[in-house]
């Protein structure tokens, strides 16, 4: 079963009206601890204003099944690939790097599996676009090497990316 949270009271009533759950963020407290194996917020953090986040990420902890995944998607703070995503929206209040995001999860006693770029999908179909996307792909990933080896060799960043990818897990025996 999913359960969608949104904070816009008509777009809850639309989700429901097309048959989906869907609750308002107030009613959140509502769910049951320990009741999901899985939440996902794509493009929500950056929207959390900075001193709200360390509760959102404990009510997410409290609400997942030990061995929860939380899964999210947000603008990279430590790259300045994300600052068109970060500052091309008025509502982006908080800038999230991987540093940060490592500290969020250690104060809502979650584990890091990853944090780092989102995907990069090799489109198929033309054949031009198919070899421009893998060709840019091999170019990036040595790049992002050779930057890295130079100016940040001790930092656990991703720098060519614009959006940065979480996973944070909560301990198996809580």
């Amino acid at each position: 079963m999913m359960t969608g949270i949104e904070v816009i009271p008509d777009l809850v009533q639309l989700a429901q009206d097309s048959g989906y759950q869907a609750i308002s963020s107030e009613q959140t407290a509502d769910l049951l601890a320990n009741s999901f194996d899985l939440v996902v917020a794509f493009d929500v953090l950056e929207h959390i204003p900075q001193d709200d986040l360390p509760n959102l990420l404990s009510l997410i902890f409290q609400k997942l099944r030990p061995g929860g995944l939380f899964i999210a998607r947000f603008p990279n703070g430590d790259s300045p690939l994300g600052l068109p995503f970060q500052y091309g929206d008025m509502t982006h209040v908080t800038v999230i790097g991987s540093g940060k995001l490592r500290y969020l999860a250690q104060q809502a006693k979650m584990n890091v599996v990853l944090c780092g770029a989102q995907a990069r999908v090799i489109r198929t179909g033309y054949w031009r676009h198919t070899v421009h996307f893998a060709f840019s792909a091999v170019v990036i990933w040595i790049l992002e090497r050779v930057v890295k080896f130079i100016v940040t060799p001790h930092l656990r960043i991703t720098l060519f990316s614009g959006n940065l990818v979480a996973i944070l897990q909560t301990p198996e025996a809580v």
